[in-house]
């Protein structure tokens, strides 16, 4: 028992490290896009998360309020897993809302 508490520790350990740098991945590429899409002159920050939706293959997608040189506005950024969407040009999607963001 003694060593089937060690072996589960250790994936633990092991599997919990990729999972952060992959939330900082997806955090950090998804502020350049923006960054990107509104210019050099532009200062972008996270405000806070609204809804998120996962899917069991691995799909994320979560609703940002970014705080930009225009305001607050609303994006949604998806991030499709290439084993589950293989044909997709592109992993990380970011896409701006139109309208009021809150």
């Amino acid at each position: 028992m003694r060593m089937g508490l060690i072996a589960t520790s250790m994936l633990i350990a092991m599997v919990v490290p990729g999972v952060t740098l992959g939330a900082d991945w997806f955090t950090s590429t998804a502020i350049e896009k923006i960054r990107q899409e509104l210019g050099p002159g532009c200062q972008v920050s996270l405000k806070n998360i609204g809804q998120t939706v996962s899917g069991n293959n691995g799909l994320r997608q979560e609703q940002w309020f970014v705080k930009t040189c225009h305001g607050v506005e609303q994006y949604w950024v998806s991030y499709f897993p290439p084993r589950a969407f293989p044909d997709r040009t592109t992993d990380l999607e970011v896409q701006k809302v139109t309208g009021k963001a809150g």
